[in-house]
C-alpha cells in the first residue's frame, strides 16, 4: 500500500507529539513493508525533499506573513497574520493537488493543519483518493488553535470562533473517516457541528515510539530510600498547568519527604523563573531539556496538570513505560487514561489543594507510588506502537474500495 500522511511540519521541525506519533506511525508502516510518503511544511521559503527513517518525505516551502510555530517568538498578531495568509493563499490548493498526483497514493491521512489549511482535502477530494483525518488538536474549531483563552479553557467554541472556522466546518464533511486520539478531542469536535455525515468516526489511541522503558520484573523492584520524587515533564506553558503544581507544593512547605524534579523548555523568563524558585527552596529543581526515559528513571510519580483539554498527553503513557503512577487534571484525554488509585489520580484542573492533598497521600506512604507499578507497566501494553499502526492498516483496508467512489470536492 503507498500511504502518505500529511502533518503541517514533520522531521527535522520536531515541534510537539503531533510529529512524534505521524513519525512513529510511519515508521512502522514502512516496517510492514509499505510505501510511506510525508507532506508536510518545510518552515521556510525552500521545498525540501529527502528520505527519513524509510518515508519519502516533501516539505514543501511556503511564504506566509506573520510568524508560524517554528518562530522563535509569535505574538498574538503576528500569529493570527500567518494562519490569514495560509487560508488566503487560493493557489495552495492546486500546488497541493500537483503534489499529491505525483505520489500517487492509495489512500491520504491528514494531521495537524495549521498553515496547510483544509485545502489540501479539496485537492485529495480532487483526485478521487480515500481520506482519514486525525485530529491531535483544536486547530479546526479554535481560530487560536488550543481553545484555550484568559487562563482558561474556553468549554465551547466561542462566536468569534465559530465565524472565523466556518469554512473549516463546512470542508470536514469531505473526509471518509475521522480519528480522535481520545474521546474527549473527537467529541469536541463532533459537538462543535464538524465532521457530519461522516461515515466512520471513531478513536485510535496514539503509540509510544519506544515501548515500555522497564519490564515486568522490574515492578518488584524495592524503592530506593529518599524522598518522594514528584516529576513534571513537558512545555513551560500556561496550559500544562506547572504553576498549578507549583502552588501545590507551597502548601505541602511544611511537609517533609519530598522533592519536585521539572523537565522542559520555555521562555528566558519562565527558565529563569523556575531557576530563583530552586535557589530560594532546595526542594525544587528545574532541569531544563532532558531524555524522557533518563528524566523518568529519576522520579517516583509524574504529574500532569493541564488546565485545557489535554487530548492525550504523551507523557502520561511515557510515565506508565517507566512504571509510573500518574497523577492527572479531570479535564480533555487525561481521565480516559488514568484509572485512579491503580494507576494514578485524578484531580480538579487547576485546584491546588486537591492536588496538594493527593501528593501528601504519596509522600506519607512512597510504597504506594511503587505498588502501581505493575498495573502501569501493563496499562502501557496499550500504548504501543505496533497497535497504533495495526489500528490504522485495519481503517485503510477499509477505506480502499472507496478509491473512484467518485465523491464531490464541492
Amino acid at each position: 500500500m503507498r500511504i502518505l500522511l500529511s502533518n503541517n511540519f514533520f522531521y527535522p521541525n520536531m515541534l510537539g507529539g503531533a510529529e512524534k506519533s505521524v513519525e512513529t506511525l510511519g515508521r512502522e508502516l514502512v516496517a510492514r513493508g509499505h510505501e510511506v510518503h510525508v507532506l508536510c511544511h518545510s518552515g521556510t521559503a525552500e521545498t525540501q525533499r529527502f528520505e527519513h527513517e524509510g518515508m519519502a518525505v516533501t516539505a514543501l516551502g511556503r511564504t506566509l506573513s506573520g510568524t508560524g510555530p517554528t518562530a522563535e517568538a509569535r505574538s498574538s498578531i503576528g500569529r493570527l497574520h500567518w494562519h490569514l495568509s495560509a487560508a488566503a493563499d487560493r493557489g495552495w490548493t492546486e500546488r497541493l493537488r500537483t503534489e499529491i498526483a505525483a505520489i500517487s497514493p492509495d489512500i491520504v491521512n491528514t494531521f495537524n493543519l495549521a498553515g496547510v489549511t483544509t485545502r489540501i482535502w479539496h485537492a485529495v477530494r480532487a483526485l478521487d483518493l480515500p481520506l482519514v483525518h486525525t485530529l491531535f488538536g483544536t486547530y479546526l474549531v479554535c481560530f487560536r488553535g488550543p481553545m484555550f483563552r484568559g487562563g482558561a479553557d474556553c468549554g465551547t467554541q466561542c462566536r468569534d470562533c465559530q465565524l472565523l472556522t466556518a469554512r473549516r466546518r463546512g470542508d470536514s464533511a469531505l473526509v471518509d473517516a475521522v480519528m480522535g486520539d481520545s474521546r474527549a478531542v473527537l467529541g469536541r469536535h463532533l459537538d462543535s457541528g464538524y465532521f457530519g455525515g461522516v461515515p466512520q468516526q471513531g478513536v485510535i489511541n496514539c503509540g509510544f515510539a519506544g515501548g515500555a522503558a522497564l519490564s515486568p520484573d522490574d515492578a518488584d523492584a524495592p524503592r530506593p530510600p529518599g524522598p518522594l520524587k514528584i516529576g513534571f515533564m513537558g512545555r513551560l506553558h500556561p496550559t500544562k498547568g506547572l504553576n498549578v503544581l507549583l502552588d501545590a507544593c507551597e502548601k505541602l512547605a511544611g511537609t517533609d519527604g519530598w522533592e519536585l524534579q521539572i523537565a522542559g523548555s520555555g521562555s528566558p523568563e519562565q527558565e529563569a523563573r523556575l531557576t530563583a524558585l530552586g535557589e530560594k527552596d532546595n526542594r525544587v529543581r528545574f532541569l531544563g531539556w532532558q531524555d524522557t526515559r533518563t528524566f523518568l528513571s529519576g522520579i517516583d510519580i509524574s504529574v500532569v496538570p493541564s488546565i485545557w483539554n489535554d487530548p492525550l498527553p504523551r507523557v502520561v503513557f511515557e510515565s506508565f513505560c517507566a512504571g509510573l503512577p500518574v497523577i492527572g487534571s479531570r479535564i480533555g484525554g487525561i481521565p480516559e487514561m488514568i484509572e485512579p488509585g491503580t494507576t494514578g489520580d485524578l484531580v480538579e484542573p487547576g485546584d491546588a489543594a486537591a492536588l496538594a492533598g493527593v501528593l501528601k497521600t504519596y509522600i506519607a506512604n512512597p510504597d504506594r507510588a511503587r505498588a502501581m507499578r505493575g498495573a502501569c507497566l501493563s496499562k502501557a501494553g496499550h500504548f504501543t506502537s505496533a497497535r497504533f499502526a495495526e489500528d490504522y492498516l485495519t481503517l485503510y483496508s477499509a477505506l480502499l474500495p472507496a478509491r473512484g467512489s467518485g465523491r464531490s470536492a464541492g
